[in-house]
């Protein structure tokens, strides 16, 4: 009889433990891919959230209502605010030119306040006859810028330099603190070309 060599292991047994190996490996490298895939997949949704988010607009800075302007400086007040007119009588010293009225005629007149809007304000009228003939006025004139007194007397003293040819009416200058009433017109005017002086002999 032979003696009997080393017994081998079972062929069977070893090919099962190389497929064993091989699918634990297998199973490995997938869940690898699986775990590596979805985390991509949750970096692209944050990606396109972050991206698709429209970021908030700042609150806006609340500007200072706009404070209303206050009144202005008032404007001193006429000095003679509701006071009657003025009347003023005087006398014709010199005519030259086309004479309206002759030397020695009496010249009488009121002067009126009225209010001027442009600049604030009040300017003066006057239709001033003398010997019974309009010689400066008409119905849309008379007007002239003014200085009005009331004390010691209630005097009147202004001007108004344009003649008809400029306006509708002749020019004329009152002083009555001196006494003088000047009228003067050029041809164009209703009677003629002429200069008139009068002297004031009376204001109240």
């Amino acid at each position: 009889m032979s003696t009997p060599g080393p017994q081998l292991p079972n062929e069977g047994q070893s090919n099962t433990m190389i497929w064993l190996l091989v699918g634990c490996a297998g199973l490995l490298v997938m869940g690898l891919c699986a775990a590596t895939g979805f985390g991509v997949w949750l970096y692209l949704e944050d990606a396109s959230t972050v991206a698709t988010t429209p970021a908030p607009y700042p609150t806006p800075t609340p500007y200072p209502s706009p404070v209303p302007p206050g009144p202005g400086p008032a404007l001193p007040a006429p000095p003679d605010m509701g006071a009657s007119p003025r009347m003023v009588t005087a006398t014709v010293t010199s005519v030259t030119g086309t004479s309206p009225v002759p030397v020695g005629a009496t010249c009488g007149f009121t002067v009126e306040r009225h209010a001027r809007p442009e600049p604030p304000g009040f300017w003066c009228r006057a239709q001033i006859s003398c010997g019974g003939m309009l010689l400066y006025g008409g119905a849309s004139a008379g007007y002239f810028p003014c200085e009005l007194s009331e004390q010691p007397r209630r005097d009147v003293v202004g001007e108004d330099d344009m003649m008809t040819g400029s306006d509708t009416d002749a020019a004329m200058r009152l002083d009555t603190r001196m006494g003088m009433l000047t009228i003067r017109d050029d041809a164009t005017g209703p009677h003629g070309q002429y200069t008139l002086e009068a002297r004031v002999t009376d204001v109240r």
